[in-house]
């Protein structure tokens, strides 16, 4: 045994001083269930940077999974065998020592699902070294809203293990032969497909029902709530991982019962409501985020924990008082993420308090969306379509109000600074933003979130009522008024973030402050 790790430190030794990328070889593991649809579709674009690959399959499997995977790989070495799955952290930790035990030589091992579908042209192998111990990689979740960073490719060694029955955690071993724990960020890309029709353990319910249905039902996740309270159980009541998951599943439920919007609150939604806030106000009380710091929990649990709070308050509780106290406390402790105070601003909006929301939404507006980039329910549609929609709504009003024969539009509304001239730009951004989310709402699978397509469209009227007044009294040369008023904006001195805020939405095209409605609504069809 002690020769055998004197072996160990020594192959590591001389990889660092002469390894490169050449050197790495990548052992890819996956477990599967009725997954040969996936597989069929999906495995086949991973096989550029795989050197081999072990495969667990549950013997309860009832389609050809595993002869799928070994049409599609067995041309690379492989190990392909059946056991018991009991839950993922177990199944996961069963294909781990597999790999170990088949393909040690390996220098990395990669975990993936069979639902993820690689963007081809990111997966970069010469990216993998030996000076990194874990190598994090993008994924596009199949809710189609959000994006995770998933640091599942490591290091291979003995002693492995996964954690939690759901929403797993990969655990590095204590006594590691490996000195380090850093981390490189890959350019790697992986979206999470789930194919209406196509049959999959995901969309059996891990397998367990009889009739197709998919991975975000109720069912689906009452199946989950199942193993989170066995997880709970056994780990003890302060669990963060376990806490935060339960309040968020909870959550979930109602939205699969309910789907998006207002609905009735039945007695079995009101039981979710109750429960997932009982579970998120546990997850945030100071020693339970003082438990999950220490043991090196994830810091964004906390955030979304809080945001989720917010959510329920504003949306399914309608205590407003409490909702602001969250959004607040969400904000301050990521304020680059512009999901709470986006939301927030929607609050203020939807309570007639248009100054307000004006001042929370200038903050995320002045962000771009790398700026926070982090590595967990990440929403890129917040910041592309509810945040310029959100933005385009409080502006109307304010617009409106303050018609060019005021003295000073933006001393009102959170930008003081800005001559009344520069209200013809601040018509433009209105418009400009409201285009915006619209071209990023296309997708009939999509909704407004705080908006109905009805009030989408009451907006762009107004907008263009507001252009037709402007247009009968300054004139058909608004077009070259506006490029002068936004070249002398730029030379003013004032905060320069706000003209960045308007350059970085578009807005140094200043011809979409248009004269003509007829041709914008061209525009915007075509769009």
């Amino acid at each position: 045994m002690l020769s055998c790790l004197v072996l160990q430190v020594l192959i590591i030794i001389l990889e660092r001083r002469f390894g490169n990328s050449q050197n790495v070889t990548v052992v890819m593991m996956m477990m599967i269930r009725d997954e040969e649809e996936n597989v069929r579709a999906n495995l086949g674009k991973w096989e550029r940077i795989v050197d081999y690959l072990v495969c667990g399959v549950d013997e309860r499997t009832k389609d050809g999974s595993g002869r799928t995977v070994a049409e599609i790989i067995g041309h690379k070495p492989h190990w392909i065998f059946y056991f018991r799955f009991e839950n993922f952290g177990q199944g996961r930790t069963v294909v781990l020592r597999e790999a170990w035990r088949k393909f040690s030589h390996a220098s990395h091992a990669l975990i993936i699902d069979p639902d993820w579908l690689p963007i081809e042209k990111t997966l970069i192998k010469d990216q993998l070294d030996f000076e990194h111990r874990k190598f994090s990689f993008l994924v596009y979740d199949r809710n189609g809203l959000t994006t995770r960073n998933v640091a599942w490719l490591i290091r291979h060694e003995e002693g492995l293990e996964f954690r939690y029955r759901l929403h797993e955690v990969l655990v590095l071993p204590k006594n590691s032969i490996y000195n380090t724990t850093n981390l490189r960020m890959l350019s790697w890309q992986v979206k999470e497909v789930e194919v209406k029709g196509r049959r999959t353990w995901h969309t059996t319910e891990h397998g367990n029902a009889t009739n197709v249905g998919h991975s975000m039902s109720y069912k689906r996740y009452l199946r989950d709530l199942d193993l989170l309270y066995l997880d709970l159980e056994e780990l003890g009541p302060n669990d963060p991982h376990t806490l935060y998951y339960l309040g968020a599943t909870h959550l979930a439920c109602i939205d699969a019962i309910l789907g998006v919007g207002f609905h009735k609150l039945t007695e079995q939604v009101l039981y979710h409501i109750n429960q997932g806030i009982f579970y998120l106000e546990q997850r945030v009380q100071p020693n339970i985020i003082d438990l999950a710091n220490r043991i090196g929990g994830n810091s964004e649990e906390t955030w979304a924990a809080v945001r989720w709070l917010a959510h329920s308050y504003h949306n399914y509780k309608r205590d407003y008082n409490k909702a602001h106290y969250w959004y607040k406390k969400c904000h301050e402790m990521d304020p680059l993420r512009v999901d709470c105070a986006t939301f927030h601003a929607s609050l203020y909006r939807t309570s007639g308090d248009y100054t307000s929301a004006w001042n929370s939404i200038l903050i995320p507006l002045q962000f771009d969306f790398t700026d926070g980039q982090r590595t967990f329910a990440h929403n890129f549609y917040i910041y592309n379509c509810t945040l310029p929609l959100e933005a385009s709504l409080i502006l109307l009003p304010l617009l409106e109000a303050q018609k060019p024969h005021e003295k000073h539009f933006l001393d009102q509304t959170g930008i003081p600074g800005i001559p009344i001239s520069n209200w013809l730009i601040l018509l433009a951004f209105g418009r400009r933003l409201l285009l915006h989310a619209e071209t990023t709402c296309i997708d009939p699978s999509r909704k407004f979130i705080s908006a109905q397509p009805e009030d989408v469209e009451q907006a762009h009227h107004r907008y263009d009522s507001l252009q037709e007044y402007v247009t009968s009294a300054q004139g058909p040369d608004i077009t070259s008024r506006c490029l002068q008023h936004q070249s002398a904006f730029a030379a003013a001195n004032y905060d320069p973030n706000h003209l960045a805020m308007l350059v970085r939405w578009g807005l140094h095209i200043c011809d979409d402050a248009d004269t003509d409605n007829s041709s914008s609504r061209k525009r915007r069809d075509e769009l």
